[in-house]
């Protein structure tokens, strides 16, 4: 996964392996904090917990095949700061 944010001249890129952020540990670990730190009414707890993590993560490593080097997720702001992220 790489991950690019751009503001004004600073140029911050990111180089994170893909087995390691998208793994059955980082989905049980994940879904710990999340039920932690969110309230029920904003996320209810049987739609991020550690089963369905583990399947979207699954689902973001085939999607790596169709994406080929296209930007999973780009966010520009007006002021000129863009954030890129890419698996």
């Amino acid at each position: 996964m790489r991950l690019k944010i751009i503001h004004n001249e600073t140029k911050i890129r990111l180089w994170l392996p893909n087995g390691l952020l998208l793994n059955p540990a980082t989905a049980a670990i994940a879904a710990r904090l999340i039920r932690k730190h969110a309230s029920a009414e904003k996320c209810p707890p049987f739609l991020l917990n550690a089963k369905s993590l583990r399947r979207l993560f699954r689902r973001l490593k085939a999607s790596k095949r169709l994406l080929k080097g296209a930007p999973l997720i780009a966010v520009a702001s007006t002021d000129g700061s863009c954030v890129q992220i890419h698996l």
